[in-house]
């Protein structure tokens, strides 16, 4: 799969981890996104680099996108992904 992530269908574990790296990448680089996702998830800056590559954080950041829909989108325009790419990535991480 190229930069952007187009894919149709269920994505394998390895794509569903860098679909939700992607997106904790894309949360904590703007401060507002940043401080709104660790004020909700209750996950401080110590819990995020210990655990970043976690499977209860990766499931995390894509639960906290897909409950905001208008953020979901900003996510997939910004980053050149498929709408339902994090809602399949999510199902598949959440299946392993």
């Amino acid at each position: 799969m190229g930069a952007g992530m187009k894919h149709k269908g269920m994505p394998d574990a390895e794509v569903s981890a860098a679909l939700a790296l992607r997106a904790l990448e894309w949360l904590l680089r703007d401060d507002g996104r940043r401080e709104r996702f660790m004020a909700m998830t209750g996950c401080g800056p110590e819990d995020l680099r210990a655990a970043a590559e976690a499977p209860w954080l990766l499931v995390a950041v894509l639960d906290y996108l897909l409950g905001d829909e208008s953020l979901l989108l900003a996510f997939c325009a910004d980053c050149d992904i498929a709408p339902d790419m994090p809602r399949l990535a999510h199902l598949r991480l959440t299946r392993s």
